[in-house]
Parts: C-alpha cells; structure tokens; sequence
C-alpha cells in the first residue's frame, strides 16, 4: 500500500470519494448557530451535545441494565479499533498548533501515555481487558466485524486529523468526544460489574474508569484551553469547529444505533465468546 501513496490516480479518487461522502456528512448537519463569539462557543457545543438525539444512548443503558456478558463482550470488540488509534488523533492534533494550547493537547497525550508508566497506558489498558477476557487482539478481525456506522466515525476522525484543512472541525469533533466518554463509561462500568466483568480484578476496567475521571477534566479543558484560544485567533471559524462537533455526533450515533441492533441480534444465548468475528 505504502508504494501507492503518492499515485494521482489513487489520490484522485480518493478525494472524489472524499468530496461525495463529506457533502453528505455536510447534508444532515441541520442548523448551526451563526457568528458566535469565541467565549460563547463552549455553551452552543454542550447545547448541540445534549440536544442531539445521541446523547445518554440507550446502548450504555442497555449495557447498565439488561446485557448479558457476551452482549458486553461484543461491545469491547467493536470498539476496538478507535479506542486502539486514538493516540494517534493526538498526535496529529499536537502538529503545528499555537503555543498557548500546547500544554492541553499535551495533558491528553500524557494521559494517553500513561504519564510515564509504560504499564498504564491507554493501548495497554485496552488490551489487558481483552487478555482478561480471553479474546485474541486480532485488529484486522475486529475492524472487519464493523459495519459502515463504525467505520464511518473512526474515518471522520482520521480524516480531519489527517487534512490539516480540517483542523478546526478536528478540534470541535474531538470535544464531543472528551464530553461524551464519563457518562456513557460509567454505565458501561455498572453493566460489568453486573455481570461479573472485573469483580475478581477490578484493574481491567481500568481503560474505562480513567475515561470516567479523566475526561470529565478533558472535555472542559479542551473547550476552554484549546478552542476558545484558537478562536480568538481565528474568529471566523466557529462554524467550522460546530460542524465539526455536529459530524461527530451523528456518526456516534449511527454507530450506537448499529452496537445496540448487534448486541440485541447476538440474543441472551450467546456464549461468552465473540463467536461471530
């Protein structure tokens, strides 16, 4: 793949590709507050996140309250290949940016790295829970188990991290994420223990409940330490940041609606074992 990265033909229909799939995107953003000023743009994004109809998703109540192990199981597969590259949406973000919002994409990268403790980072969490449960980490198996909803959300992502003429929707899509992870974890964490999921080691949730503690800081140190200084900076693009966070939680959903429809088609029957990937 590496040989063909720089072919125009390839290039070019990538970006045809592109084009087609971001004006649709574009398409069911529906209204988008007009001319905000930089100190008002946190409040119209906690707004758009809380109207949306994502928002407090009824796959992380489901998991709460009613799914079996292997419906939970499910889940922890098909999150995989976000949850695995995330750090590398950090990375991207921390290219070329100002100087006064270096220390908190900084912070995120820290706490992606497990501020130092090479035992504790986020990729390592991850795969700890996955050595718990007996599931072989097969990247290639887990991505080709998501249907379109959840490779749509993982490209959306990869895309405006990967285009630098995307940075402003970036830094709003990756708001909604720091916003959107306490809450939906904390259930997720319930559902576990519920059905046995780390009683015997609690450490194995450990990937979800630093998301719990930690992104509760993140979602507001972003917006108030990364979007509201670039901003004021660039007045003009807080349409592009509310895109941004709109796209986002679109394909959140999508993805959502789709996790619920599988885990519900997986059935109470199901054995503990991801057996259709």
């Amino acid at each position: 793949m590496t040989r063909n990265q720089e072919s125009v033909e390839l290039l070019r229909l990538r970006k045809q590709i592109e084009q087609a799939w971001q004006a649709w995107e574009h398409n069911r953003i529906g209204d988008v507050p007009e001319n905000l000023t930089p100190d008002a743009i946190g409040g119209a994004i906690k707004a758009m996140w809380r109207q949306h109809a994502g928002h407090n998703h009824p796959v992380f109540e489901f998991m709460r309250t009613e799914a079996d192990r292997a419906q939970i199981i499910k889940y922890f597969t098909t999150d995989y290949a976000l949850n695995m590259r995330f750090y590398d949406l950090i990375v991207l973000s921390l290219l070329g940016i100002d100087e006064d919002v270096r220390m908190e994409v900084a912070g995120n990268f820290w706490d992606e790295m497990g501020q130092g403790n090479a035992a504790r980072t986020h990729v390592r969490l991850y795969r700890d829970l996955l050595d718990y449960l007996g599931i072989e980490d097969n990247p290639a198996a887990f991505v080709d188990a998501l249907g379109w909803e959840g490779l749509g959300g993982y490209n959306l992502l990869l895309y405006f991290a990967l285009n630098r003429r995307e940075y402003f929707r970036s830094i709003g899509a990756l708001a909604i994420t720091e916003l959107s992870d306490p809450d939906q974890y904390a259930k997720l964490i319930e559902g576990c223990r519920r059905v046995g999921i780390g009683t015997d080691r609690p450490s194995v949730l450990d990937y979800y409940s630093e998301h719990v503690e930690v992104d509760a800081l993140h979602g507001d140190g972003w917006i108030d330490n990364v979007i509201v200084p670039v901003l004021r900076r660039y007045p003009d693009q807080a349409r592009a940041v509310l895109e941004g966070a709109a796209m986002r939680l679109n394909t959140s959903k999508d993805y959502w609606d789709w996790q619920l429809a599988e885990m519900r088609l997986l059935g109470k029957s199901a054995p503990d074992a991801v057996a259709t990937l």
